[in-house]
């Protein structure tokens, strides 16, 4: 069975907060449906993705305030930028409104585009997973070790040696570390080894936003 190229677990997040109100207009025969809502959206870190809203029963029935998490969810797990799902936001159902003959399928869209819109306004930015590495290597080898780290975006942090044995510890993007054994064998002549666990995530560099074909998602990742 062939085995596809390794894959990394990107998030979505925002930068900074903002607040839209926006206002969906639909015309289906002779009904004409409107639905206003407002939303804010601002960074959470570490609190994962999540919804609140200000409005009780009384100012929201049920069917519609469903639709509306519902289309907030689904944003949460499909992204905005590129297909990956987000992280770290809150979002605040602060205003909502509609007329007799509106349906919860018209509050959705409205719910769905005014995330969108706060959330580009806000700047969507991209997520890595950054890795704690542990290296192990012959002392002569520490300077070719630390050469490559830097070279894959990796960020030093601590360095030591015992006797012959240098130890070196990093802070690298998961994305950098596909084929690391390897190079790591041809740069201590077989001598190095090597550990990693997952630290945290960190936004990707602005010049590597590219395109999806830069960050094709993670099929068995994205959960």
């Amino acid at each position: 069975m062939a085995c596809g190229a390794p894959q990394v677990s990107y998030r979505e997040t925002v930068r900074g907060a903002c607040q839209v109100t926006y206002h969906h207009k639909q015309v289906a025969g002779q009904q004409r449906e409107n639905a206003i809502v407002g939303l804010k959206v601002y960074p959470a870190q570490g609190c994962g993705p999540s919804y609140q809203s200000e409005l009780g029963a009384d100012n929201l029935p049920p069917s519609f305030a469903e639709a509306g998490a519902s289309a907030v969810t689904q944003v949460f797990s499909d992204g905005l930028l590129i297909g990956f799902p987000m992280t770290d936001l809150s979002v605040t159902l602060r205003q909502a409104e509609w007329n007799a003959d509106s349906t919860p399928a018209a509050f959705k869209i409205a719910t769905r585009r005014a995330m969108r819109e706060a959330c580009e306004a806000a700047g969507i930015v991209l997520l890595e997973p950054i890795m704690a590495v542990n290296v192990e290597c012959p002392v002569n080898a520490t300077g070719a070790v630390v050469g490559d780290i830097d070279a894959r975006r990796g960020q030093i942090y601590d360095q030591d040696l015992n006797g012959d044995i240098s130890y070196v510890n990093a802070l690298v993007p998961l994305a950098q570390m596909f084929g690391y054994q390897n190079e790591l064998q041809k740069l201590t002549a077989g001598a190095g080894r090597f550990g990693m666990t997952y630290s945290h995530y960190a936004e990707v560099p602005r010049n590597r936003s590219g395109g999806p074909d830069e960050f094709p998602p993670a099929v068995g990742m994205r959960a």
